[in-house]
Protein backbone atom coordinates (compact mmCIF):
# COMPACT_ATOMS: atom_id res chain seq x y z
CA UNK A 1 0.00 0.00 0.00
CA UNK A 2 2.77 2.72 0.63
CA UNK A 3 4.58 1.87 -2.45
CA UNK A 4 1.89 1.21 -4.64
CA UNK A 5 2.94 -2.38 -5.53
CA UNK A 6 2.24 -5.90 -4.59
CA UNK A 7 4.79 -6.91 -1.48
CA UNK A 8 5.28 -10.99 -3.09
CA UNK A 9 6.37 -9.92 -6.17
CA UNK A 10 9.19 -8.61 -5.04
CA UNK A 11 9.61 -10.91 -1.72
CA UNK A 12 12.04 -13.45 -3.54
CA UNK A 13 14.61 -10.47 -4.03
CA UNK A 14 15.07 -10.12 -0.03
CA UNK A 15 16.81 -13.34 0.05
CA UNK A 16 18.09 -13.81 -3.15
CA UNK A 17 20.19 -12.37 -5.74
CA UNK A 18 19.55 -11.35 -9.34
CA UNK A 19 21.66 -10.18 -12.05
CA UNK A 20 19.83 -7.18 -12.47
CA UNK A 21 19.96 -6.32 -8.83
CA UNK A 22 17.69 -5.72 -5.51
CA UNK A 23 18.19 -2.47 -4.64
CA UNK A 24 14.80 -1.14 -4.69
CA UNK A 25 13.44 -4.03 -3.14
CA UNK A 26 15.30 -4.08 0.10
CA UNK A 27 15.46 -0.61 0.14
CA UNK A 28 11.67 -0.23 0.44
CA UNK A 29 11.39 -3.21 2.78
CA UNK A 30 13.84 -2.51 5.03
CA UNK A 31 12.82 1.40 4.90
CA UNK A 32 9.08 0.44 5.42
CA UNK A 33 10.03 -2.08 8.67
CA UNK A 34 12.01 0.48 10.32
CA UNK A 35 9.57 3.41 10.06
CA UNK A 36 6.91 0.57 11.20
CA UNK A 37 8.88 0.03 14.35
CA UNK A 38 9.70 3.80 15.26
CA UNK A 39 6.54 4.79 14.75
CA UNK A 40 4.90 1.66 16.86
CA UNK A 41 6.96 1.41 19.20
CA UNK A 42 9.52 4.25 19.83
CA UNK A 43 7.22 7.20 18.93
CA UNK A 44 3.93 6.04 21.24
CA UNK A 45 6.12 5.34 23.90
CA UNK A 46 7.64 8.74 23.32
CA UNK A 47 4.98 11.02 23.11
CA UNK A 48 3.24 9.11 26.10
CA UNK A 49 6.47 10.48 27.97
CA UNK A 50 6.31 14.52 26.18
CA UNK A 51 2.66 14.17 27.48
CA UNK A 52 3.35 13.13 31.44
CA UNK A 53 6.31 15.40 31.36
CA UNK A 54 8.61 12.69 31.18
CA UNK A 55 12.05 12.39 29.65
CA UNK A 56 12.31 8.77 27.63
CA UNK A 57 15.62 7.07 27.66
CA UNK A 58 16.94 3.47 27.45
CA UNK A 59 18.97 1.96 24.45
CA UNK A 60 18.20 0.41 21.05
CA UNK A 61 19.73 -3.47 20.37
CA UNK A 62 22.60 -3.97 18.61
CA UNK A 63 23.81 -0.19 17.50
CA UNK A 64 27.51 -0.55 16.32
CA UNK A 65 27.51 -1.78 13.18
CA UNK A 66 25.72 -1.46 9.64
CA UNK A 67 25.07 -5.04 9.72
CA UNK A 68 23.82 -5.15 13.27
CA UNK A 69 21.56 -2.23 13.10
CA UNK A 70 20.19 -3.50 9.73
CA UNK A 71 19.13 -6.80 11.81
CA UNK A 72 17.73 -5.81 14.50
CA UNK A 73 16.59 -1.95 14.19
CA UNK A 74 16.76 -1.22 11.16
CA UNK A 75 18.81 2.38 12.13
CA UNK A 76 20.05 3.26 15.06
CA UNK A 77 19.54 6.94 14.78
CA UNK A 78 15.77 7.25 13.39
CA UNK A 79 15.09 5.46 16.69
CA UNK A 80 15.94 8.13 18.68
CA UNK A 81 13.91 10.39 17.40
CA UNK A 82 11.16 10.32 19.92
CA UNK A 83 13.89 10.04 22.56
CA UNK A 84 14.07 12.84 25.49
CA UNK A 85 17.13 11.42 26.58
CA UNK A 86 18.90 8.91 23.43
CA UNK A 87 21.06 5.87 25.64
CA UNK A 88 23.64 3.35 24.61
CA UNK A 89 24.71 0.29 26.80
CA UNK A 90 28.45 -0.66 26.73
CA UNK A 91 29.61 -4.05 27.45
CA UNK A 92 33.01 -5.41 28.32
CA UNK A 93 34.65 -2.31 28.57
CA UNK A 94 34.67 -2.15 24.52
CA UNK A 95 35.04 0.64 22.45
CA UNK A 96 31.83 1.49 20.51
CA UNK A 97 32.61 4.91 19.09
CA UNK A 98 29.79 4.44 16.51
CA UNK A 99 27.33 3.75 18.81
CA UNK A 100 27.68 6.86 21.45
CA UNK A 101 28.46 8.69 18.29
CA UNK A 102 24.82 8.35 17.46
CA UNK A 103 23.07 8.60 20.19
CA UNK A 104 25.17 12.42 20.67
CA UNK A 105 24.87 13.13 17.19
CA UNK A 106 20.67 12.57 17.46
CA UNK A 107 21.17 14.22 20.76
CA UNK A 108 22.55 17.69 19.63
CA UNK A 109 20.57 18.03 16.34
CA UNK A 110 17.49 17.70 18.30
CA UNK A 111 18.59 19.95 21.40
CA UNK A 112 18.14 16.94 24.01
CA UNK A 113 19.57 17.77 27.23
CA UNK A 114 22.35 14.61 26.54
CA UNK A 115 23.28 10.89 26.68
CA UNK A 116 22.61 8.26 28.99
CA UNK A 117 24.79 5.27 29.18
CA UNK A 118 24.43 1.96 30.73
CA UNK A 119 28.01 0.86 31.52
CA UNK A 120 30.77 -0.87 33.36
CA UNK A 121 28.68 -4.32 32.65
CA UNK A 122 30.46 -7.60 31.28
CA UNK A 123 33.87 -5.86 32.42
CA UNK A 124 35.18 -8.72 35.76
CA UNK A 125 35.84 -8.34 39.42
CA UNK A 126 39.10 -7.02 39.01
CA UNK A 127 37.54 -4.07 37.03
CA UNK A 128 39.34 -1.24 39.35
CA UNK A 129 39.13 2.46 39.59
CA UNK A 130 41.12 3.11 36.38
CA UNK A 131 38.84 1.22 34.11
CA UNK A 132 35.64 2.73 35.50
CA UNK A 133 37.22 6.34 35.18
CA UNK A 134 38.64 5.53 31.57
CA UNK A 135 35.39 4.03 30.23
CA UNK A 136 33.54 7.32 31.48
CA UNK A 137 35.96 9.59 30.65
CA UNK A 138 35.86 8.40 26.49
CA UNK A 139 31.99 8.45 26.58
CA UNK A 140 31.57 11.91 27.95
CA UNK A 141 34.24 12.84 25.85
CA UNK A 142 31.56 11.10 22.75
CA UNK A 143 28.32 12.77 24.91
CA UNK A 144 27.51 10.79 27.45
CA UNK A 145 26.29 12.47 30.64
CA UNK A 146 23.98 10.81 32.22
CA UNK A 147 25.52 7.62 33.81
CA UNK A 148 23.65 4.28 34.72
CA UNK A 149 26.22 2.24 36.28
CA UNK A 150 25.96 -1.41 36.19
CA UNK A 151 25.63 -2.61 39.08
CA UNK A 152 23.58 -2.69 42.75
CA UNK A 153 22.89 -6.09 43.79
CA UNK A 154 20.20 -6.72 45.61
CA UNK A 155 21.31 -10.27 46.61
CA UNK A 156 24.58 -11.86 46.40
CA UNK A 157 22.43 -15.46 46.34
CA UNK A 158 22.00 -18.21 43.49
CA UNK A 159 23.12 -16.80 39.54
CA UNK A 160 23.19 -13.26 40.79
CA UNK A 161 27.14 -14.02 42.21
CA UNK A 162 27.69 -14.77 38.25
CA UNK A 163 27.06 -10.66 37.74
CA UNK A 164 30.25 -8.50 36.90
CA UNK A 165 31.73 -6.12 37.74
CA UNK A 166 31.95 -6.16 41.35
CA UNK A 167 28.74 -4.39 42.71
CA UNK A 168 29.27 -0.70 43.23
CA UNK A 169 27.62 -0.68 46.43
CA UNK A 170 27.60 -2.38 50.24
CA UNK A 171 28.81 -5.72 49.37
CA UNK A 172 32.24 -4.42 48.09
CA UNK A 173 34.70 -2.93 50.68
CA UNK A 174 35.39 -0.07 48.43
CA UNK A 175 32.08 1.32 48.11
CA UNK A 176 32.73 4.19 50.37
CA UNK A 177 35.94 5.38 48.22
CA UNK A 178 33.38 4.94 45.23
CA UNK A 179 33.08 9.38 45.42
CA UNK A 180 36.29 9.05 44.05
CA UNK A 181 34.84 8.50 40.24
CA UNK A 182 31.40 9.76 40.54
CA UNK A 183 32.22 13.19 42.11
CA UNK A 184 34.67 13.64 38.85
CA UNK A 185 32.41 12.62 36.67
CA UNK A 186 29.75 15.21 38.29
CA UNK A 187 31.85 17.72 37.56
CA UNK A 188 32.60 16.61 33.95
CA UNK A 189 29.25 16.41 33.23
CA UNK A 190 28.09 19.86 34.50
CA UNK A 191 30.48 21.21 32.28
CA UNK A 192 29.75 18.95 29.22
CA UNK A 193 25.48 20.00 29.56
CA UNK A 194 26.27 23.66 30.15
CA UNK A 195 26.08 25.47 26.47
CA UNK A 196 26.03 23.48 23.23
CA UNK A 197 28.38 21.21 21.03
CA UNK A 198 31.06 23.33 19.13
CA UNK A 199 31.24 20.83 16.23
CA UNK A 200 31.91 22.06 12.89
CA UNK A 201 31.67 18.75 10.65
CA UNK A 202 28.30 16.13 9.76
CA UNK A 203 29.23 13.13 7.70
CA UNK A 204 25.99 11.24 5.92
CA UNK A 205 25.15 8.08 7.77
CA UNK A 206 25.97 4.93 5.13
CA UNK A 207 23.43 2.37 6.36
CA UNK A 208 21.21 3.08 3.72
CA UNK A 209 23.76 2.14 1.67
CA UNK A 210 23.74 -1.25 3.60
CA UNK A 211 20.40 -2.15 3.00
CA UNK A 212 20.16 -2.20 -0.27
CA UNK A 213 23.34 -4.98 -0.47
CA UNK A 214 21.62 -7.12 2.66
CA UNK A 215 21.27 -10.01 0.68
CA UNK A 216 23.14 -13.79 0.50
CA UNK A 217 26.52 -13.76 1.83
CA UNK A 218 27.54 -15.77 -0.57
CA UNK A 219 26.91 -12.85 -3.26
CA UNK A 220 26.95 -9.59 -0.89
CA UNK A 221 29.04 -10.38 1.95
CA UNK A 222 32.57 -8.78 0.46
CA UNK A 223 30.56 -5.53 -0.32
CA UNK A 224 29.12 -5.66 3.06
CA UNK A 225 32.14 -6.36 4.54
CA UNK A 226 33.98 -3.17 2.98
CA UNK A 227 30.90 -1.00 4.10
CA UNK A 228 31.11 -1.86 7.55
CA UNK A 229 34.59 -1.44 7.71
CA UNK A 230 34.54 2.18 6.26
CA UNK A 231 31.47 3.17 8.78
CA UNK A 232 34.49 2.32 11.87
CA UNK A 233 37.50 3.37 9.66
CA UNK A 234 36.05 6.67 9.23
CA UNK A 235 34.57 7.28 12.39
CA UNK A 236 38.09 6.38 13.97
CA UNK A 237 39.88 8.38 11.65
CA UNK A 238 38.26 11.53 12.88
CA UNK A 239 37.87 11.05 16.67
CA UNK A 240 41.55 9.76 17.01
CA UNK A 241 42.91 12.35 14.50
CA UNK A 242 40.63 15.40 17.13
CA UNK A 243 38.57 16.16 14.60
CA UNK A 244 34.92 16.32 16.25
CA UNK A 245 31.76 15.39 14.01
CA UNK A 246 27.63 14.21 13.91
CA UNK A 247 26.55 11.36 12.01
CA UNK A 248 23.85 13.08 9.92
CA UNK A 249 20.54 10.51 9.50
CA UNK A 250 18.88 10.83 5.73
CA UNK A 251 15.59 9.79 7.19
CA UNK A 252 15.97 12.72 9.81
CA UNK A 253 17.26 14.99 7.70
CA UNK A 254 14.36 15.40 5.32
CA UNK A 255 12.30 16.58 8.71
CA UNK A 256 15.28 18.40 10.50
CA UNK A 257 16.94 20.30 7.36
CA UNK A 258 16.46 23.84 8.23
CA UNK A 259 18.23 25.05 4.76
CA UNK A 260 21.85 26.43 4.38
CA UNK A 261 23.40 29.46 4.14
CA UNK A 262 27.36 29.77 5.56
CA UNK A 263 26.81 26.42 7.29
CA UNK A 264 24.32 23.38 6.69
CA UNK A 265 21.74 23.19 8.95
CA UNK A 266 20.10 20.42 10.60
CA UNK A 267 17.77 21.09 13.60
CA UNK A 268 19.72 22.74 16.31
CA UNK A 269 23.01 22.05 14.57
CA UNK A 270 25.25 24.17 11.70
CA UNK A 271 27.79 22.28 10.32
CA UNK A 272 30.97 24.11 8.02
CA UNK A 273 31.46 21.03 6.27
CA UNK A 274 29.49 17.57 5.01
CA UNK A 275 31.32 14.55 4.08
CA UNK A 276 29.41 12.08 2.17
CA UNK A 277 31.52 8.76 2.51
CA UNK A 278 31.72 6.05 -0.25
CA UNK A 279 27.57 5.89 -0.32
CA UNK A 280 26.14 3.90 -2.96
CA UNK A 281 22.44 5.56 -2.87
CA UNK A 282 21.16 8.71 -1.30
CA UNK A 283 18.20 10.18 -0.82
CA UNK A 284 16.43 12.75 -2.95
CA UNK A 285 16.05 14.80 0.46
CA UNK A 286 19.45 14.53 0.95
CA UNK A 287 21.30 15.75 -2.79
CA UNK A 288 18.52 18.56 -2.61
CA UNK A 289 20.08 20.03 0.51
CA UNK A 290 23.56 19.25 -0.17
CA UNK A 291 23.10 21.11 -3.45
CA UNK A 292 22.23 24.27 -1.92
CA UNK A 293 24.81 24.03 0.63
CA UNK A 294 27.46 23.84 -2.58
CA UNK A 295 25.00 26.42 -4.01
CA UNK A 296 25.45 28.81 -1.21
CA UNK A 297 29.33 27.61 -1.11
CA UNK A 298 29.46 25.05 1.55
CA UNK A 299 31.96 22.68 1.73
CA UNK A 300 30.54 19.01 0.72
CA UNK A 301 33.38 16.50 0.43
CA UNK A 302 32.52 13.23 -1.30
CA UNK A 303 34.91 10.75 -0.16
CA UNK A 304 35.63 6.96 -2.27
CA UNK A 305 32.98 6.32 -4.69
CA UNK A 306 30.53 8.78 -5.72
CA UNK A 307 26.83 7.75 -5.31
CA UNK A 308 25.40 5.85 -8.39
CA UNK A 309 21.39 5.73 -7.18
CA UNK A 310 19.12 7.68 -5.71
CA UNK A 311 16.50 6.63 -3.66
CA UNK A 312 18.01 3.37 -5.03
CA UNK A 313 17.32 3.94 -8.00
CA UNK A 314 19.84 4.37 -10.73
CA UNK A 315 20.80 8.10 -10.91
CA UNK A 316 23.30 10.59 -12.33
CA UNK A 317 22.39 13.31 -10.05
CA UNK A 318 25.51 12.74 -7.09
CA UNK A 319 27.63 12.64 -9.67
CA UNK A 320 26.15 16.40 -11.02
CA UNK A 321 26.55 17.18 -7.45
CA UNK A 322 30.02 15.99 -7.13
CA UNK A 323 31.08 18.21 -9.76
CA UNK A 324 30.48 21.50 -7.67
CA UNK A 325 32.04 19.88 -4.78
CA UNK A 326 35.60 18.23 -3.54
CA UNK A 327 36.03 14.84 -4.67
CA UNK A 328 38.94 12.38 -2.97
CA UNK A 329 39.79 9.14 -2.63
CA UNK A 330 39.66 6.87 0.13
CA UNK A 331 42.71 7.97 1.43
CA UNK A 332 43.01 9.32 5.60
CA UNK A 333 46.12 11.31 4.67
CA UNK A 334 43.78 13.53 1.79
CA UNK A 335 40.68 12.69 3.96
CA UNK A 336 42.67 14.90 7.01
CA UNK A 337 44.21 17.64 4.95
CA UNK A 338 40.93 18.29 3.86
CA UNK A 339 39.30 18.96 7.07
CA UNK A 340 42.21 20.72 7.96
CA UNK A 341 40.64 23.96 7.72
CA UNK A 342 37.73 23.00 10.57
CA UNK A 343 39.84 21.72 13.24
CA UNK A 344 39.47 23.64 16.70
CA UNK A 345 41.72 21.44 18.49
CA UNK A 346 44.87 19.93 17.76
CA UNK A 347 46.68 17.66 19.99
CA UNK A 348 50.25 16.15 19.13
CA UNK A 349 52.48 14.22 21.48
CA UNK A 350 55.79 16.13 22.64
CA UNK A 351 58.20 14.94 19.83
CA UNK A 352 55.47 16.56 17.14
CA UNK A 353 53.35 13.65 16.25
CA UNK A 354 49.79 13.92 16.23
CA UNK A 355 47.98 12.11 19.65
CA UNK A 356 46.62 8.63 18.54
CA UNK A 357 44.92 7.77 22.03
CA UNK A 358 43.09 11.38 23.20
CA UNK A 359 39.63 12.58 22.53
CA UNK A 360 38.09 15.38 23.11
CA UNK A 361 34.27 17.60 23.74
CA UNK A 362 34.01 21.20 23.53
CA UNK A 363 30.77 23.02 24.31
CA UNK A 364 30.43 26.72 23.38
CA UNK A 365 29.10 28.77 26.98
CA UNK A 366 28.20 31.79 27.04
CA UNK A 367 31.16 34.06 25.93
CA UNK A 368 33.42 31.09 26.37
CA UNK A 369 33.85 27.28 25.96
CA UNK A 370 34.18 24.43 27.72
CA UNK A 371 36.64 21.34 26.74
CA UNK A 372 37.36 17.81 28.10
CA UNK A 373 40.25 15.96 26.93
CA UNK A 374 40.39 11.97 27.97
CA UNK A 375 42.46 8.96 27.16
CA UNK A 376 40.64 6.28 25.16
CA UNK A 377 42.03 3.07 25.65
CA UNK A 378 43.43 0.59 28.18
CA UNK A 379 47.81 1.36 28.21
CA UNK A 380 47.60 0.41 32.43
CA UNK A 381 47.24 -3.56 32.12
CA UNK A 382 50.18 -5.40 33.06
CA UNK A 383 52.40 -2.06 32.54
CA UNK A 384 54.01 0.58 34.19
CA UNK A 385 52.55 4.03 34.01
CA UNK A 386 54.63 6.47 32.18
CA UNK A 387 54.29 10.10 32.54
CA UNK A 388 52.91 11.21 28.89
CA UNK A 389 52.99 15.44 27.63
CA UNK A 390 51.06 16.76 24.80
CA UNK A 391 50.72 20.28 23.48
CA UNK A 392 47.31 21.27 22.86
CA UNK A 393 46.50 24.33 19.98
CA UNK A 394 43.04 25.85 20.23
CA UNK A 395 41.80 27.91 17.34
CA UNK A 396 41.32 31.23 18.83
CA UNK A 397 43.21 33.18 22.33
CA UNK A 398 41.61 31.83 25.39
CA UNK A 399 42.44 32.62 28.75
CA UNK A 400 41.96 28.58 30.13
CA UNK A 401 40.94 27.73 33.57
CA UNK A 402 41.47 24.32 34.94
CA UNK A 403 38.84 22.62 36.24
CA UNK A 404 40.05 19.83 38.39
CA UNK A 405 37.62 17.12 38.43
CA UNK A 406 39.13 15.40 41.45
CA UNK A 407 39.30 18.11 44.09
CA UNK A 408 36.59 20.68 42.99
CA UNK A 409 39.44 22.95 42.83
CA UNK A 410 39.62 25.83 40.19
CA UNK A 411 42.84 27.51 39.05
CA UNK A 412 44.55 29.73 35.94
CA UNK A 413 46.46 27.02 33.19
CA UNK A 414 49.13 28.58 31.46
CA UNK A 415 49.53 29.16 28.02
CA UNK A 416 50.91 30.81 25.20
CA UNK A 417 49.87 32.64 22.07
CA UNK A 418 50.70 31.54 18.64
CA UNK A 419 48.80 32.73 15.02
CA UNK A 420 45.42 33.28 16.72
CA UNK A 421 45.85 30.25 18.52
CA UNK A 422 46.18 29.34 22.78
CA UNK A 423 48.78 26.57 22.83
CA UNK A 424 49.33 24.35 26.03
CA UNK A 425 51.47 21.83 27.61
CA UNK A 426 49.72 19.20 29.52
CA UNK A 427 52.17 16.49 31.01
CA UNK A 428 49.78 13.37 32.02
CA UNK A 429 49.58 9.76 32.67
CA UNK A 430 47.47 6.90 30.78
CA UNK A 431 43.79 7.55 32.32
CA UNK A 432 44.35 11.01 32.53
CA UNK A 433 41.93 13.69 31.31
CA UNK A 434 41.58 17.72 31.92
CA UNK A 435 38.88 19.77 32.15
CA UNK A 436 39.30 23.42 30.98
CA UNK A 437 36.96 26.66 30.73
CA UNK A 438 37.97 28.74 28.07
CA UNK A 439 37.09 32.39 28.34
CA UNK A 440 37.54 35.05 25.75
CA UNK A 441 40.86 37.34 25.88
CA UNK A 442 44.43 36.33 26.76
CA UNK A 443 45.78 34.72 29.92
CA UNK A 444 48.55 36.92 32.19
Amino acid sequence: KEYGADFFDTLPELVWEKKEGCHLARYRYHEHTTERFVQAFCDNIGQWCRNNNILLTGHMMEEPSLNKQTCAVGEAMRSYRPFGLPGIDMLCDSREFTTAKQAASATHQYGYPGVMSELYGVTNWDFDFRGHKLQGDWQAALGVTGRVPHLYWVSMGGEAKRDYPASIGHQSAWYKEYSHIEDHFARVNTMLTRGTADIKIGVIHPVESYWINFGPVDKTGVIREELDGRFKQITEWLLYNTLDFDYISESLLKDQFAGADKTFNVGKMQYDAVIVPSCITLRKTTVDALNEFAHKGGKVIFMGEIPSMVDAVASNEAKALADKCSVISWSKLKFLEELEPYRTVEIRKNNGQPSDNLMYSMRNDDEGKNLFICHVNDAFRDAVDKKEKYIITIKGEYKPILMDSFTGEISDYPAVYSGGNTVLTWECYSQSSILLRLEKGRAE
